[in-house]
């Protein structure tokens, strides 16, 4: 949604985007670096710290609302948070 934001990003983190990439490939890249980050760091998935499935997603109407929603490059619903929250919950994926 916002490729220009995301390279700056990429950037940030020291990574090589050519200026030929598409924007699915810029997102691809960086998303792939934060997760590997997380891995490295060893930030942990909910389901690692043992939170319940069911009661991650039970905030879904809370990010709909929070003040921070508005500022998403794309619309969302409830959909795409729980989505969101389940890769989240499962793995860095």
């Amino acid at each position: 949604a916002v490729p220009d934001k995301v390279r700056l990003v990429g950037r940030a983190m020291g990574l090589e985007l050519p200026v030929g990439l598409s924007a699915g490939e810029v997102g691809t890249t960086v998303a792939n670096a934060i997760r590997s980050l997380c891995r490295a760091i060893g930030i942990p998935t909910f389901g690692a710290i043992g939170l319940n499935e069911a009661a991650v997603l039970e905030v879904v109407p809370m990010v709909l609302t929070d003040g921070p929603a508005r500022f998403v490059p794309k619309p969302i619903d409830a959909e795409i948070v729980s989505a969101v929250l389940k890769k989240a919950y499962r793995s860095y994926a």
